[in-house]
């Protein structure tokens, strides 16, 4: 199969640009969430 011939180097790499991705996801949705809470004193969204 073609994912046993992928390095494992490579594949440890994109497992942590995911949970990058998720955990940057995550803290932009909460940001987002806090902002819309306060949207008397901040505009930003």
């Amino acid at each position: 199969m073609y994912h046993f011939s992928v390095p494992f180097w490579f594949l440890s790499l994109s497992i942590d640009y995911i949970i990058t991705y998720i955990i940057l996801n995550l803290f932009e949705f909460c940001f987002r969430i806090v902002n819309r809470r306060k949207s008397d004193r901040f505009q930003l969204f």
